[in-house]
Formats: structure tokens, C-alpha cells, sequence
């Protein structure tokens, strides 16, 4: 719904436009504890750009919400089989990792909650989290730290704490992962492959333990040459498909292994995988 319009720009087509006027298109990602929004600007056109987006953050309206509930239940949709069944492999996951917690809840939300939400609901929502205390305002490029900071003051400063921001260590200790034995889900479906996920429990991204999962995961999977894709892509030829990723955030995390492969090959493939995270 941020994207729909505000004050200034009152619809999709009107806002998008502007942005995409002077760089990338604006996007964004909802992940479990936070969404993050990105936008990129030629470097000529900063200062607009800046103006463009706390603008975006200012002054929302949330119009044509019918017209997005279409929208987002297409995209709950694509996560189902033919029976009304979510079949998300991540998921799956989730739900085995984290039962009975917000953590096994599809971020998307379900059909119900999708169907229901009203632009009040969302407002209020918008007015108590996207605040200025909530918010970490980025840069990557050839720009200058004391322009950024200069424009970001000049364009960003109205933006007030309306609520109390969430403390840093707001998730800590609200998940208990104690598990004593290993977990095991098989979801059917008709796919013509079968999609499967072996996940490790790790470290939170604010564990020093992190930087050393990230390496992990980019030995197993970081280009053709990478462990996982040279035995089981290039040399053997049993997928096209396979993957390996530190998932973390403020308190937990996993080292998760994908890959997505014919039935019949998918006992040959598991043991191969197994194997290579036994000896690594």
C-alpha cells in the first residue's frame, strides 16, 4: 500500500513515475522482522531523490486498497498447489523450526487476514512502526558522507517519533528453539520435483559467529565452482537447481541447503549432500 500513492503524488503510476524519472525503481522486501526499502538514483539527481523518498515515508494516503488485496492474493496464491495447500519450501521449514510461533506464519499473511485488513488497520500500523526511531537510513555509492548527511537531515527531520521505538533487542529471547531431536516434514504435491531443504540451527547476524557462516555458505555455494554446484551440477549432472544460504536475524538463525530434483534422483542426491556436509 506505500506504493499506491501520497499527498503529492496520488497514485501508482504518478509516484513510480517520478521515481523511475531519475534512477532504478523503488522496491521493496518484507522479511520476518523488518522491511527494508531501496531505491537508486543516477548520482546527478541525489538530492531529488532523497526529497522523492522521505516524501514516500512522510505522507502515504493508502488508496485503491481493494485493488491491492486483488494484487497480494495473487501472490498468496502462488504458493499454493492445486488443493489449497501451501507448498512453499521456506515455509515448510519454518513451521518445523518454529512451531506454535509467529516465526511459522507465511509473512504474507493467509487468505483470512489478507481479505480482512482495512486501511485503518494499516495506518495505524504505518503510524506506530514507521517512525524515525524505527528507521536506518542507508548509502552505497560515489557520494560523500557529510552530503548525504546534510541532505538526509534537510529531507528526513520531519520524520517524528509518534510512538516508542522498538529496542534492538526487541526479538531477543522471544523464540525458544530447544529441540531434542531431529525434524523431519514431508508436504505432498504434484510437482513433477521434488524440493528439498535441510536446515541447521546457527547464529544470529549480531553473533561474531556470523562473519564464519557467511564463509561457510560461500564455500558450499558461490559460483560454479563452488562445492555444491561443482559435485552435484557439474560433474554429475543431478540438478539444476541447488543452493546454500545463512539465514539469520537479531537472535537465531539457520544454515539452510536447497535443491530441487527429480524423484527418482532424489535419494542418490541427499546422500550426496549429506556427505559433503559431514566432511566438510
Amino acid at each position: 500500500m506505500m506504493f499506491r500513492g501520497n499527498r503529492k503524488y496520488p497514485n501508482s503510476i504518478a509516484l513510480n513515475m517520478e521515481f523511475e524519472n531519475i534512477g532504478h525503481d523503488l522496491r521493496a522486501s518484507t522479511l520476518g522482522e523488518y522491511t527494508q526499502y531501496g531505491f537508486s538514483p543516477h548520482i546527478s539527481q541525489l538530492e531529488k531523490g532523497l526529497e522523492l523518498f522521505a516524501e514516500f515515508f512522510s505522507s502515504p494516503t493508502f488508496p485503491e486498497i481493494e485493488l491491492e488485496r486483488g494484487i497480494i492474493l495473487e501472490e498468496y496464491f502462488e504458493e499454493l498447489n492445486e488443493e489449497g495447500i501451501n507448498v512453499d519450501i521456506n515455509n515448510q521449514a519454518c513451521r518445523l523450526l518454529y512451531p506454535d510461533t509467529p516465526m511459522a506464519w507465511p509473512t504474507i499473511g493467509t487468505e483470512k487476514t489478507i481479505k480482512t485488513i482495512t486501511t485503518e488497520m494499516i495506518r495505524e500500523y504505518f503510524e506506530k512502526h514507521y517512525i524515525a526511531g524505527n528507521m536506518v537510513l542507508a548509502f552505497g555509492g560515489p557520494v560523500l558522507h557529510s552530503q548525504t548527511l546534510e541532505l538526509s537531515h534537510k529531507y528526513f527531520s520531519s520524520l517524528k517519533n509518534g510512538f516508542e521505538p522498538f529496542s534492538k533487542n526487541h526479538f531477543i529471547g522471544s523464540i525458544d528453539e530447544k529441540q531434542d531431536k531431529p525434524g523431519l516434514h514431508f508436504q505432498k504435491d504434484s510437482d513433477s520435483q521434488i524440493e528439498l531443504q535441510i536446515c541447521f540451527r546457527t547464529f544470529s547476524y549480531n553473533d561474531p559467529e556470523f562473519f564464519v557462516l557467511a564463509l561457510f555458505s560461500r564455500v558450499f555455494d558461490d559460483g560454479f565452482t563452488s562445492r555444491l554446484q561443482r559435485i552435484l551440477r557439474e560433474e554429475l549432472g543431478l540438478v539444476y537447481s541447488v543452493e546454500c544460504r545463512a539465514t539469520s536475524m537479531s537472535d537465531l538463525g539457520t544454515i539452510d541447503f536447497d535443491v530441487t530434483v527429480r524423484q527418482e534422483k532424489v535419494v542418490e542426491v541427499t546422500e550426496i549432500l549429506l556427505k559433503e556436509i559431514k566432511n566438510f
